[in-house]
């Protein structure tokens, strides 16, 4: 698993996207072996760095946030929030998080196409007794135990079948979306996930991938 997301990074951006659509999703809970280890040693300024980052949709920086902030919209709590529902893959809201749109325009329509349908087939769904079930975009069942960290602003999980543990840093939680994502050195990737049969993240409160010139 951690050879396979190195080479995402070095491969062609048709089969970066293609690798993307897996890797984003259930990669991002699997267990990701000493490279996820090894991250989370030095976690605590990441996770922090990157909750901090999160800020209200108006725009307004607000220095003085807390991950409690952007974890939900009301006094529910997080663990409730992730077993209400289950959480289904918002592909378009992800393509548009991690790749900038001319990457998009060079793949062509067919291809997004493709790992558009690809993605929709994906849905993570977190149980009460800490379980969860998951389906890939191949239509494979995985099952695993989870947890939140002490401090809510994680998701660690083990797929069953494996005794390494993988975590995703929650970056928004609320009634009505999801937003986590995991750092493999320079990389970032970001995984946006809405209720099964709600409306997909529009598109203007979707974050978008800048380029290296900060164009978009």
């Amino acid at each position: 698993m951690t050879s396979f997301i190195n080479q995402n990074y070095i491969i062609t951006m048709k089969s970066l996207l293609k690798s993307m659509i897996f890797v984003c999703g259930l990669a991002l809970f699997a267990a990701c072996g000493s490279a996820t280890k090894s991250e989370n040693t030095d976690s605590g300024t990441t996770d922090t760095a990157s909750t901090t980052a999160t800020t209200a949709d108006s725009g307004t920086e607000n220095k003085n946030s807390t991950t409690e902030d952007n974890t939900s919209s009301s006094s529910t709590a997080p663990k409730d929030l992730l077993v209400a529902q289950k959480w289904v893959y918002d592909v378009e809201a992800v393509m548009k998080a991690n790749f900038s749109e001319e990457q998009l325009s060079k793949l062509g329509e067919e291809a997004v196409k493709n790992m558009k349908a690809s993605g929709g087939r994906m849905f993570m769904h977190f149980k009460a007794d800490g379980t969860y079930t998951a389906v890939d975009n191949a239509g494979k069942d995985i099952k695993g135990t989870w947890t939140l960290s002490e401090d809510n602003k994680s998701i660690i999980t083990k797929e069953e079948g494996d005794d390494k543990e993988g975590a995703v840093t929650i970056k928004e939680l609320s009634a009505e979306k999801l937003i986590i994502s995991r750092k493999d050195g320079e990389k970032e990737m970001t995984m946006i996930m809405v209720p099964e049969g709600s409306t997909p993240t529009k598109k203007e409160s979707t974050p978008e991938k800048s380029n290296e010139t900060g164009e978009k």
